[in-house]
């Protein structure tokens, strides 16, 4: 609906300072748990993989009523365009420690497949007092100043590896193979030993081990046989099942009972549980799409944030019965780990279309907020056949050749100003090459705003296929925190215009910038109108 200008009015609303970052008080924001929750499970992936592995699995899980999170290793699948054979071990374990600080996490069963084994041994050794289950699948049970090397080399008949240039090359990857697919995987991963030093709280968390056994083998020709060995002489619950290595595919549903069954501490054969007959999953991919009337959402936080800022709109979306990825930018948020002064707008959008293409999505509604919208500006120009609708929340809408410092022109009259009076390096506590707002104080506890690379901001938008961008629908919602809603007052004016411009579903918010954690179920509101 061209040119409407959609507007409401709550009774009550907390004023903040305009920002432009996705800044988020993540101690008052509601956690919304499903009627049938069960508990969070983080679930690591092994070596060459990603977290797409795991899809179904998480399909299966989620309508058990577990919240899971699968994340991807630095370097691997969608986030294989960071690799470096630089990568080790301690990077992955930072991953996934940094995943459940900064989402703030409890309570957490932790479950490794393979080398992912090395992971969740290292995380759980980190933060202990976050985790109440841990449970290794086929994977490695290191002890302290072990490798995966070490561990590779312990089976009875290791797997050969090729390596090259750093990295260890899978002999069974093709060429030519459609994404998803395994990738390279730095030499250093497993090469570095693992170093423990809590492992009197670690061996106190209630562990099970589940190896897979192919049908016809014994259990002692595994090459994961000399860990699961070593899980029952720690005193874990062991168990075996059977299918090949890579259960989550070829037997997903059979492997989410033994899951629910270790979480509680029991074997599915002893228990005298029915197993499913085996029902693959090529690749992971889900066996049931989006339910009719749902959507795929795809949210891109703003400057100096993370995905965490949108969480509360994930699970009530998700609540709702949709399909939602919140994924934080590289260096930022979860990943500020990999901060550095070349990250750029281009590694932005990279992220984001890589999961897009990675998880396999279509038909995707796909929200930026603030900074954010530099990105989706990307992102639907390089990926325009993937995305059914565009939404714009309060976010940046730049031209072709624009970068977000210049997108307002030279000299603005109005509009979102922080970026540029954001504290540059050599600010209190903000390194040369980056931009925070205020004062940045490294030693707050997550989640928190960080400071943010310049080549973000100065970066141009370079964008080839805007006939096909220009035939998705889109939608533009203003927030204003003015009581009668007058939007030329909005820092975010300009570029509600050019969306009105160019004939747009126009809305008009009475929120602060931050809407997401303000009013959480208004934007939800909002994006599940659109179509």
């Amino acid at each position: 609906m061209a040119g409407k200008d959609y507007r409401c009015t709550w009774g009550s609303i907390l004023l903040l300072a305009p920002l432009i970052c996705s800044q988020v008080f993540a101690q008052s924001a509601a956690q919304v748990e499903p009627a049938n929750y069960k508990g969070t499970i983080v679930l690591v992936h092994g070596a060459w993989g990603g977290g797409w592995a795991f899809r179904e699995v998480d399909r299966l899980l989620s309508v058990d009523g577990y919240k899971v999170y699968r994340p991807t290793l630095t370097g691997q699948g969608e986030r294989s365009h960071l690799s470096s054979p630089n990568i080790d071990l301690s990077n992955h374990i930072q991953d996934v420690v940094n995943l459940i600080e900064w989402e703030n996490l409890h309570n957490v069963i932790l479950i490794g497949h393979s080398y992912g084994g090395m992971v969740i041994t290292g995380v759980v050794d980190r933060i202990p007092n976050r985790v109440k289950q841990v449970i290794y699948l086929d994977a490695f049970a290191p002890e302290n100043g072990e490798s995966g090397e070490v561990m590779r080399k312990m089976a009875k008949n290791p797997l050969n590896l090729t390596e090259k240039d750093g990295f260890f090359v899978p002999t069974w990857l093709k060429p030519d193979a459609l994404l998803p697919h395994d990738v390279l995987m730095p030499v250093k991963t497993f090469s570095e030993a693992i170093t423990l030093k809590n492992q009197d709280k670690a061996r106190k968390i209630s562990t099970a081990y589940i190896l897979t056994v192919d049908p016809g083998k014994q259990p002692e020709d595994d090459p994961f046989y000399s860990s699961y060995q070593r899980a029952g002489q720690r005193g874990w619950k062991t168990m075996v099942m059977e299918g090949d290595h890579n259960v989550q595919w070829s037997r997903p549903k059979q492997l989410v009972t033994y899951l629910e069954c270790a979480a509680e501490m029991k074997d599915p054969k002893e228990a005298g549980i029915a197993l499913p007959a085996p029902e693959p999953a090529p690749l992971g991919a889900p066996t049931v799409g989006i339910a009719a009337g749902k959507s795929t959402y795809v949210i891109v936080h703003g400057a100096w944030g993370g995905g965490y800022a949108f969480k509360t709109v994930d699970e009530l979306l998700t609540g709702d019965g949709h399909k939602v990825y919140c994924p934080t930018l590289t260096g930022l948020g979860e990943h500020f780990n990999l901060s550095n002064p070349n990250i750029d707008l281009s590694t932005h959008i990279q992220d984001v279309v890589n999961v897009i293409l990675w998880e396999d999505l279509h038909d995707v509604v796909l929200v930026g907020h603030s900074y954010g919208g530099m990105v989706i500006t990307g992102v639907a120009d390089r990926v325009p056949e993937r995305i059914k609708h565009i939404v714009y929340v309060d976010a940046f809408l730049p031209n072709d050749g624009e970068s977000l410092n210049t997108a307002r022109g030279p000299s603005p009259a109005r509009g979102p100003t922080t970026a540029r009076s954001a504290r540059r390096g050599g600010g209190t506590n903000v390194p040369a090459g980056f931009r925070a707002i205020g004062n940045y104080d490294p030693n707050r506890p997550p989640p928190h705003d960080v400071p943010q690379s310049e080549k973000t901001f100065s970066e141009v938008e370079v964008l080839r296929n805007q006939n096909a961008v220009k035939r998705i629908p889109a939608t533009y919602i203003l927030n204003t925190t003015h009581a009668d809603l007058k939007p030329e007052g909005a820092q975010f004016y300009f570029f509600y215009q050019r969306a009105k411009e160019r004939g747009w579903d126009m809305h008009i918010t009475q929120s602060d910038h931050n809407i997401q954690t303000s009013h959480p179920r208004d934007l939800v509101t909002f994006l599940e109108d659109v179509k």
